[in-house]
């Protein structure tokens, strides 16, 4: 029993074991608990630019409206786990040759460590698996694509937090690139807003409209600001905000030669992923009730954009 006991005590003390437990102490974990609260954080100057050099003594981090204790802080860049969404109903065929060819622009703009997954949905969802290494998998599936159907808009974005949950250790975004109508999803919009606040994944949104001139004409003249044309902005704005993530009117006549705002805005988001701080802390509130905990971020003596996940709910393990 004293040889048991003596092996037992130098295998939790050996140099493995010590070092797991110093990974798991130091590695950042992207999970909403109660114990360390994760955020990535974007910072913009009054231009929209990204701010770099920025260093933990000068972000506050608050809770309810109390100044927390940041516990983790990071400027490196983080392997990033992208998902992008593409919808391949009928209102995507006058872009869905510039979609493919922003998302393999984004692809070229990653690196070794970063995984991609993308999604094409309609009324049917098709998932594609490691698209970096399987380009010429994605490029098949777009060729044999039929832009047509129903679309699974809240159905799809639901999928793609539940397949990512499980993912540590990388910073992780979803690009949704849609008209922002959904007419078939099982999930409710409000149910899939619950979903989005239980998750630390930015949510980027691109909202792709019918590029016909009456469609603009009759946009810039609207009283309702949150549709372009044919697109619902106000769901994809409010898919977004909650997140830290952006939302983009891709909307307006496309001329032969000009600029692609799909590839110019999937640019900005890849940008501002390789560009984000991360930081975490452990909540000053102890209490695990499961109510909703606001989450503010500022800069201290600037007058910068700053964004993050809204909040989380703090809820027992």
């Amino acid at each position: 029993m004293g040889i048991l006991i003596l092996m037992l005590a130098l295998f939790l003390i050996s140099p493995c074991s010590g070092q797991h437990q110093l990974q798991q102490q130091s590695s950042p974990v992207f999970r909403t608990q109660v114990n360390w609260i994760y955020l990535n954080v974007t910072v913009a100057d009054r231009d929209g630019r990204m701010v770099p050099g920025l260093d933990r003594s000068n972000l506050e981090v608050y809770e309810d409206g109390v100044l927390q204790e940041t516990k983790f802080f990071s400027a490196e860049r983080q392997p990033i786990f992208l998902t992008v969404l593409i919808d391949v109903s009928g209102s995507m065929s006058d872009k869905f040759e510039e979609i493919r060819d922003a998302v393999l622009h984004v692809l070229d703009g990653l690196c070794q460590k970063d995984i991609v997954r993308v999604i094409l949905f309609s009324h049917e969802i098709e998932t594609i698996e490691n698209v970096q290494e399987r380009k010429d998998h994605f490029m098949r599936a777009f060729e044999h694509v039929k832009l047509s159907g129903w679309t699974r808009l809240y159905d799809t974005i639901d999928l793609a937090l539940r397949q990512s949950s499980g993912i540590r250790g990388s910073r992780k975004a979803i690009v949704v690139i849609s008209d922002g109508e959904d007419t078939k999803s099982l999930i409710r919009l409000r149910s899939l807003l619950e979903r989005t606040k239980e998750s630390n994944e930015s949510i980027y949104t691109l909202g792709i409209g019918h590029f016909s001139r009456r469609g603009l004409l009759s946009s810039l003249f609207s009283d309702d600001l949150h549709h372009g044309p044919g697109v619902n902005q106000n769901v994809l704005r409010r898919i977004s905000k909650v997140t830290g993530g952006r939302s983009y009117l891709v909307a307006g006549e496309h001329h032969k030669g000009g600029r692609d705002f799909v590839d110019y805005y999937c640019q900005l988001i890849l940008d501002e992923l390789k560009t984000q701080y991360l930081l975490a802390y452990s909540p000053s509130n102890p209490v695990k009730n499961g109510e909703w905990r606001e989450i503010k971020v500022k800069v201290k003596g600037k007058k910068y954009a700053v964004r993050t996940r809204s909040g989380y709910y703090a809820r027992a393990n």
